[in-house]
């Protein structure tokens, strides 16, 4: 295979300045999709002086140090960007004209947000703790920033329709969030907001992840008490989907072949009713 039909280049291990210089020199005018398991602040320095033209994919979930503000200046392509960390100073304006996705902290989130044409943005690395307390205070400090998202995506034990009544003031105008749990638990996950006033206007679709047990019943009635706490918060919900859930890298989620005791899809008909979506296959 010639070095310039390469579109993608996946490195699991430390990486070295000079072969890495090397690989992309002759790569580089393909390469579309990159991805750095582990990255150190000098292979960022051989990023920025090797051209890449058609990058659009950049992936670096783990980093020894953190990239300069001014790494990102010459990265004018890239529309899906995963990052760990970042240095402390403004990235400038011109940099990632193109970025629709992005999955980072929220404190990178706040200085990539603004200014940029992010539809689709994934905290990541942020702590879990069954209260929500952890994931409360990085969405009040992001809100200001993300006022253009339409889909939020995010891990965490907070009860859907409470995180729903929540986004309703900090994100109002989203219309899609994907939500990871570890663990799917009653009556927790069936909570509502106790305030009336929290009812998010604009969500259509919400997605609630959760690993499903071979062998082990599908919590299907679980999964509708929490359908009937979300549509009290959602009024304009379409779509509600619970269980093994691929989400894209991009945007949505994968509607491939899954067991259908691995995944509950409701959709409101134009009657007003909800009823589940048949698809995928059997065991």
């Amino acid at each position: 295979m010639p070095p310039s039909s390469i579109t993608t280049l996946w490195f699991e291990g430390p990486l070295l300045a000079a072969p890495t210089r090397h690989l992309l020199k002759h790569t580089g005018s393909s390469l579309e999709t990159l991805i750095l398991k582990e990255i150190s602040t000098d292979i960022y320095e051989v990023l920025v002086r090797t051209p890449l033209p058609r990058l659009a994919h950049l992936e670096q979930p783990y980093i020894k140090g953190t990239p300069k503000h001014d790494h990102f200046a010459s990265f004018t392509t890239i529309r899906v960007l995963i990052i760990s960390s970042m240095g402390p100073l403004s990235v400038p304006l011109t940099a990632l004209p193109q970025l629709t996705y992005l999955s980072a902290p929220h404190t990178v989130a706040m200085v990539l947000l603004p200014g940029r044409p992010v539809r689709t943005y994934r905290m990541s690395f942020n702590y879990t703790y069954r209260g929500g307390t952890y994931v409360t205070t990085p969405l009040r400090e992001t809100a200001p920033y993300a006022k253009h998202i339409e889909e939020l995506q995010l891990s965490t034990t907070f009860p859907p329709a409470r995180l729903a009544g929540l986004l309703s003031t900090l994100l109002p105008k989203i219309v899609r969030v994907r939500l990871m749990m570890d663990e799917f638990e009653l009556p927790a996950a069936a909570e509502a907001p106790t305030e009336p006033e929290h009812v998010h206007r604009s969500l259509r679709e919400f997605d609630i992840g959760f690993s499903v047990v071979e062998g082990q019943p599908f919590p299907r009635k679980d999964c509708q008490k929490v359908l009937t706490a979300l549509t009290k918060v959602c009024p304009a919900l379409e779509v509600v989907r619970f269980g093994r859930l691929f989400p894209v890298e991009g945007g949505g989620v994968d509607e491939r072949d899954v067991p259908l005791d691995r995944l509950m899809d409701m959709r409101q008909t134009a009657e007003g009713k909800w009823e589940e979506k048949k698809w995928g296959k059997h065991i």
